[in-house]
């Protein structure tokens, strides 16, 4: 199985955040103080979101993971491809990020924005069916607590 990521959906998400958060203090701005923001915070808003945008995306956001019977493939933009063996895996949580932690291969950080999201279920899927007793429920620290 494999899934790739659209990295204009993870760039709308991401820049969207960004969006709210100026709109929010544009709101604060107006009540604490009485003006809405000038032309030249707008300018700062649209750096912010390019800047948010490309930053989400080439640190949470791999280009695709590979789910195959003897390995997990995870192609990172600019970043090395991590190759691991199914048989290395620890463990793996799912809370709002999508983490799993190799044998020898540093934790793995993965956010769903940039997925679809049938294809993002199927892939939880076939974590949760293939690998049940190594899910974490350990919180975002990978505690490896397992589920009885």
């Amino acid at each position: 199985m494999r899934i790739r990521a659209s990295f204009l959906r993870a760039g709308l998400w991401f820049g969207g955040l960004v969006v709210l958060l100026q709109v929010c203090g544009s709101i604060f701005s107006y009540i604490r103080f009485g003006t809405w923001p000038t032309a030249n915070d707008c300018f700062h808003t649209l750096i912010g979101v390019i800047v948010a945008s490309l930053a989400g995306c080439v640190v949470v956001i791999p280009r695709s993971v590979s789910l195959t019977e003897e390995t997990i493939e995870i192609t990172r933009p600019f970043r090395r491809t991590v190759v691991a063996s199914t048989d290395e895996l620890e463990y793996w949580t799912e809370n709002s990020w999508f983490m799993f932690q190799f044998e020898n291969h540093p934790l793995q950080m993965i956010s769903s924005f940039g997925f679809a999201r049938s294809d993002w279920r199927r892939f939880i899927g076939e974590f949760r069916r293939r690998f049940p007793e190594r899910e974490s429920i350990g919180g975002p620290f990978m505690i490896p607590r397992f589920r009885k």
